[in-house]
């Protein structure tokens, strides 16, 4: 795949939009844009699957780095995870998931997020970390539930809402899709995912 150069990048882009999203994929000139990004006072998402070349420079120009629980593979490999024999299964993925958010921190990200299923999300500041549960729905199929996820969550970051607010928009807007057979088809209004965060609040 031929992805843009660094050369071909034009410096306006960035500049031109209210939040700049990247999977890290055309490295030097995803490095550029992320620097320009932060030069001109706007928020920096990075989403991957796995790491990236480069990635280690763009972590520092990165301010919220939203990856799903998979991205612990590449990134932290020699994690030595809780045995199955005494722990359950979502505990194993929570505590792989603090690990991941301690690393992405550490290595330059102002916020880390990371979905760890069914279980929610577990996020970390330099100062604070914690977990979003997620919201139980009857399961159909779960493609595209982590894309879902991050639309839900770039939504309130543009509507200025606080980390936790956008990661519990993120988890009902995933959960919502789940529900649905193929991703595009699950995709959930606004309207169905405020219905579910008021459902839930108001039984709490």
């Amino acid at each position: 795949t031929n992805w843009i150069s660094e050369s071909e990048l034009d410096s306006n882009h960035p500049k031109n939009c209210n939040l700049f999203l990247t999977d890290g994929r055309a490295e030097k000139a995803t490095i550029k844009a992320l620097e320009i990004a932060r030069n001109a006072g706007i928020p920096t998402v990075f989403d991957s699957g796995a790491v990236r070349p480069g990635l280690e420079k763009m972590l520092p120009l990165v301010d919220y780095a939203v990856v799903s629980i998979d991205f612990a593979d590449t990134f932290i490999p020699d994690y030595k995870r809780k045995p199955f024999e005494f722990y359950m299964w979502d505990e194993i993925q929570i505590d792989l998931g603090y690990a991941l958010c301690e690393a992405l921190i550490k290595s330059g990200a102002q916020n880390a997020v990371v979905t760890v299923g069914e279980s929610g999300a577990v996020w970390s500041t330099e100062y604070e970390t914690g977990i979003i549960p997620g919201f139980k729905v009857d399961v159909y199929d779960t493609t595209g539930a982590g894309d879902i996820f991050h639309g839900g969550f770039i939504h309130g970051l543009l509507e200025g809402w606080d980390l936790k607010k956008c990661i519990r928009f993120g988890n009902a807007a995933a959960a919502l899709s789940c529900k649905k057979l193929s991703g595009i088809m699950g995709i959930p209004t606004l309207e169905e995912i405020t219905e579910l965060l008021n459902r839930y609040t108001n039984t709490q």
